[in-house]
């Protein structure tokens, strides 16, 4: 047996999400996660071992990846041979080209039978996207004139459809850089995580230390050739941690955009912060930033995964 280490990239859209459901999702054209797509690709490989890909990070359905990870055991048809880290990469890229899947694989290596692309992650790294009006073009017409879905899709640059998150003007950039900086630290997340089924086994620990919670300009696709580029300006949200619950990155987006539209103060913020629960979560009725925008974009690893100390660094 060998244990490979897969790192991929996939753009969400037609994902379902990372990890297998138990459910069938009509909602998605696609339904295919991204585990599915992968281990079907393995299955071409003819192991004598039936493929299971375990995933060192989840992200639900539209939610994209820059590079993610994940590890499976591989037993060779044959005695006493092994496959080439190569050829599987080859022969998983050649399943999604062949079946139209969003999804590359960057590199495969063969990593220790002892490594766990999940456990030994020492950190992730997720970026949002937006894109700020500096004005409304549709900001006198009602609801009822222009549906949330019409205004939505009339004001997202064609190429960047379900690849970021347009906001509407006014905007705070100080604020906003201020409620970033009160994740900094240690917490108790579960304010901004989603709450947790009743039957749920093994709840998550909520405490994480937040490394990184920042606010940087960005770039759109193509940007100095849009003609519409004067209207919009791109920013970054960046968060770093060892762990992250679910939908806690796109409502900690969500809460600083509030504060930065002037929806929400930092001291209703901070009182999530301090005061964690799903209760305070929906006091304050802010709702969480759309899938599109959210993108894993890097897993660190440490010293005993025997890897570089960031997978950035292979690509």
């Amino acid at each position: 047996m060998v244990r490979y280490l897969l790192l991929f990239s996939y753009v969400g859209t037609r994902f379902s999400g990372s990890q297998r459901q138990a459910a069938y999702d009509v909602k998605r054209i696609i339904v295919s996660t991204v585990q599915d797509v992968i281990e079907e690709g393995l299955l071409k490989l003819r192991s004598r071992t039936q493929p299971r890909v375990f995933l060192a990070s989840r992200t639900d359905a539209g939610v994209h990846a820059l590079c993610s990870a994940g590890h499976v055991d591989l037993v060779h048809f044959a005695d006493n041979k092994y496959y080439h880290q190569d050829a599987v990469t080859y022969i998983l890229n050649k399943h999604c080209e062949d079946n139209d899947h969003a999804l590359r694989i960057l590199r495969t290596l063969i990593v220790p039978d002892s490594f766990n692309c999940r456990f030994n992650a020492k950190s992730r790294t997720y970026v949002y996207r937006i894109a700020i009006q500096l004005v409304d073009p549709l900001a006198g017409l009602s609801k009822d004139v222009v549906p949330p879905y019409t205004r939505k899709a009339s004001q997202t640059p064609l190429f960047e459809t379900d690849r970021l998150a347009v906001v509407s003007p006014p905007f705070d950039i100080d604020a906003a850089k201020k409620a970033c900086s009160l994740f900094l630290g240690t917490h108790n997340f579960t304010s901004f995580m989603k709450k947790p089924a009743a039957d749920e086994l093994f709840p998550r620990n909520p405490v994480r230390f937040m490394q990184v919670a920042d606010l940087s300009p960005g770039t759109g696709f193509l940007g100095e050739h849009n003609p519409f580029k004067s209207n919009l300006e791109y920013w970054d949200f960046t968060f770093r941690s060892s762990g992250f619950l679910q939908r806690q990155v796109r409502r900690m987006v969500g809460t600083v955009i509030a504060v930065a539209r002037g929806k929400l103060t930092l001291d209703q913020v901070q009182y999530m912060l301090d005061n964690p629960s799903h209760d305070s979560w929906m006091k304050m009725n802010v709702g969480h930033s759309e899938a599109d925008g959210l993108y894993l974009k890097d897993i660190e690893y440490d010293e005993k995964g025997r890897l570089p100390s960031s997978i950035e660094g292979l690509i």
